[in-house]
């Protein structure tokens, strides 16, 4: 199998790649990774623990010398570079399907078909729920998103799509007005099984902490301040260390110091993966969205849900109070007051916090690797080389595609937007 993304900074896709491939190698099959970026844009340590596992190759191994520059590669220009088709025939040899989460990277993946002269059964996973339906007007979508949309409609008709949660088949049939039933849908792998869970001692205050991207999606981050202010208000002894980097991490520092949280409220900034379970495995509670939320639970530290893209201090709840496998989205479930239920955790019984910990353990389990490895193994890719979508290999697509992700990338930000913006906030 074949991943191909922009990078492997630290996020929840690119932690998930690599423990798939992982997993993967423990039941003997190879894995092979493609970033369109070099490799200074990745996390060291995760590219590290790719290694382990998987064939990796960064834009400057397989596009010609004479481009891989720091100063001329753009993950943005990877359509046009022309290739080193051996070292192309090379990455895709013993390579059966290849797997991307973007409509940028399907191109990818089409032109290695191309340029390999092999066909190439590729599958799409949605990772973000908003990224295929995100533009209230279809017909004023930039041209680039346009050709993701059928490049996305084409594997849907041809059932090579995979959802990670139950009620995105139902959120994408009423958006596109098509039906999804037919798509794949299973847990996003995150915990290894095998692995043994050291019970959970819980501090004599309440400890909340978070690990994530800073972006604006995972509004949790900013409203949770208003949250701790609160609760500090009431004379309970209360932390929350924010773990992460990104474009919101000066909004969050100016509202801390608007409330005057200084003292108990820290951003720690990023850390290394390999520290994620000494690091969370100290919270009382955890707060958050995405696999960090479902690698918490595992470690049986009481987590709750951080609703992604809402402006209000609510939750569905403690992740084990969940029904199924989708959590992240808003209007899944009623929603409850976060202060409510901290203050609900603070005042209840060491027992009751063991039984809400093993519980989250429990929950976690569904959520194995070894399953999603077997799931994915299960889903066929569509070969599109010699489908309609062959015609983009063409250089006048090329350059209309990648000039268009270009122009409508600048008008965002000459509007202090960036295209995660748009895409979160479904504009």
């Amino acid at each position: 199998m074949l991943f191909v993304h922009g990078s492997l900074a630290m996020g929840g896709i690119e932690t998930f790649y690599v423990r798939m491939a992982q997993a993967r190698k423990e039941q003997g099959l190879t894995t092979k990774i493609v970033l369109l970026s070099q490799e200074s844009k990745s996390n060291k340590e995760l590219v590290s623990k790719a290694r382990e596992c998987a064939d990796i190759y960064f834009l400057e191994d397989f596009i010609q010398p004479i481009f891989a520059q720091s100063w001329s590669m753009f993950y943005q220009l990877s359509l046009l570079y022309p290739l080193r088709s051996e070292i192309v025939k090379e990455i895709l040899d013993s390579v059966e399907s290849v797997h991307v989460s973007n409509g940028f990277c399907a191109h990818m993946a089409l032109r290695f078909a191309s340029s390999a002269g092999r066909e190439l059964p590729v599958t799409i996973g949605l990772y973000h729920s908003m990224e295929f339906c995100w533009g209230r007007n279809l017909k004023s979508l930039p041209f680039f998103e346009k050709c993701n949309r059928d490049f996305f409609n084409t594997l849907h008709q041809h059932h090579a799509l995979i959802f990670f949660t139950e009620k995105m088949v139902e959120f994408y049939s009423s958006m596109i007005g098509k039906d999804f039933s037919n798509v794949s849908v299973f847990p996003l792998g995150v915990i290894d099984q095998r692995k043994q869970v050291q019970p959970k001692i819980f501090s004599n205050r309440l400890k909340i902490g978070t690990v994530g991207r800073l972006v604006d999606f995972k509004s949790y981050n900013l409203w949770m301040l208003d949250v701790v202010d609160k609760i500090l208000a009431q004379g309970v002894e209360v932390s929350y260390d924010i773990y992460g980097e990104g474009p919101l991490k000066e909004q969050i520092s100016e509202r801390i110091s608007e409330l005057k949280l200084d003292a108990v409220v820290k951003l720690k900034g990023g850390f290394n993966y390999s520290e994620f379970s000494n690091v969370v495995a100290d919270f009382d509670v955890f707060v958050g969205s995405g696999t960090a939320l479902i690698e918490a639970s595992g470690l049986g530290v009481p987590s709750i849900v951080g609703i992604e893209s809402i402006t209000e201090a609510e939750t569905y709840g403690f992740f084990s109070e969940i029904p199924g496998f989708s959590y992240n989205e808003d209007n899944l479930y009623p929603k409850k007051d976060v202060m409510s239920l901290l203050l609900g955790f603070y005042n209840s019984s060491e027992g009751e916090k063991t039984l809400l910990s093993h519980a989250h353990v429990k929950k976690s389990e569904i959520f194995s690797m070894e399953a999603c490895v077997k799931n994915f193994a299960e889903v066929r890719g569509f070969a599109v080389l010699k489908s309609t979508l062959g015609k983009r290999q063409s250089w006048l697509f090329r350059v209309l595609y990648t000039a268009s992700v270009g122009t409508y990338s600048v008008r965002l930000k000459l509007a202090g937007k960036t295209l995660s913006q748009v895409v979160s906030s479904a504009e």
